[in-house]
């Protein structure tokens, strides 16, 4: 007899050391059932995004039973700006140890994502949770096909768009929002029960050597069992940056995924109706901030458990998180 009711996920992702972190975290989690993992266009290109993809499995060891994963589409936006400078030449870091594991025995369907996407929601309408966490386009062209699916997810938990207009791709422009502009519209104006988390509140809280030996110092003294396997190859990861220059490791992604599970991890909110500006060539996919709504939420729990009653074409908008619980919730992808 099961004890409890694990919640549906779709992820959609292009990893990217970031998607790393939030993928294995959503994976380790025993009251999520990843449904299907949906790989788009965006940090790189598809088919090293694909390779990455059962690289995590490979890390995760869960080869035997890898979620349902299929290939996305092109962009609807033309001439996307990829990110394999930031996050090295195919993806993860072009770490010697990752780029050899064996993923020969992983094989995806030829299904696209949006149409399983739209299958997926249509089976279980108000049951399937939404990660996404990669250029909008895999989530846009399931609207197209069928727009019903914009009010039929439990919730969507979104990293993407810069809140103060500070990018990391263009001057003014967050990557996801910036790779697909279009696509990051018709989300905005369309989707509901949505908590975005754009670029600036996560941009603050990174991660270093000195945190990662912290955390698995932590894991061993709570006598946990040590997942070394996965230690070993997020360590090369975040030492590679450390040697490019920079001393921590971007890791956005995952901040969107932890704040669905522990709510104490947001420390600020507004309600806000928001749009994606797509006719400028110096500000293309920069976020516009178009109405705050007054709210007598008591906190983020509050909110969410009313994402249903929010004002038309409004969404939960994190600007401040907590960066030790953000730690404290990191420790699970380290715990066998």
């Amino acid at each position: 007899m099961e004890l409890f009711k694990k919640e549906k996920w779709i992820i959609d992702t292009d990893p990217g050391c970031d998607d790393l972190f939030a993928i294995l975290y959503l994976l380790k989690r025993h009251d999520a059932e990843v449904m299907l993992v949906s790989i788009a266009h965006g940090n790189v290109k598809l088919e090293d995004v694909e390779k990455n993809t059962k690289r995590i499995y490979v890390m995760n060891e869960t080869t035997k039973q890898c979620p349902y994963t299929l290939r996305g589409i092109n962009e609807i936006t033309e001439n996307p700006k990829y990110a394999d400078d930031y996050h090295f030449e195919g993806g993860l870091g072009n770490i010697k140890e990752i780029n050899e594991l064996d993923i020969t025995s992983i094989v995806f369907d030829k299904t696209l994502s949006p149409v399983k996407i739209v299958e997926l929601v249509k089976k279980y309408p108000n049951e399937i949770n939404l990660l996404s966490i990669a250029p909008c386009t895999n989530i846009s062209v399931a609207f197209m096909l069928d727009p019903s699916i914009s009010k039929l997810f439990k919730s969507i938990f979104w990293m993407g768009g810069s809140l103060q207009s500070r990018g990391n791709v263009y001057p003014m422009t967050e990557f996801n929002f910036g790779f697909d502009p279009i696509a990051a519209q018709i989300m905005l104006k369309n989707f509901e029960k949505v908590v975005l988390v754009p670029w600036e509140p996560t941009e603050v809280i990174s991660l270093s050597l000195v945190d990662l030996e912290k955390l698995k110092e932590e894991i061993i003294s709570e006598k946990k069992n040590f997942n070394q396997n996965i230690y070993f190859y997020i360590h090369k990861i975040v030492e590679k940056f450390m040697l490019r220059g920079q001393e921590q490791l971007e890791i956005c992604d995952l901040y969107a995924i932890i704040a669905a599970f522990n709510h104490q991890v947001v420390v600020s909110f507004f309600i806000g109706e928001m749009s994606a500006i797509i006719d400028s060539n110096s500000a293309k996919g920069a976020m516009k901030v178009e109405k705050i709504y007054k709210h007598d939420f008591k906190d983020f729990t509050d909110a969410f458990n009313n994402l249903s009653k929010l004002p038309k074409g409004s969404k939960i908008v994190v600007d401040q998180l907590d960066r030790n619980i953000i730690l404290n919730e990191l420790k699970l992808i380290f715990i066998k």
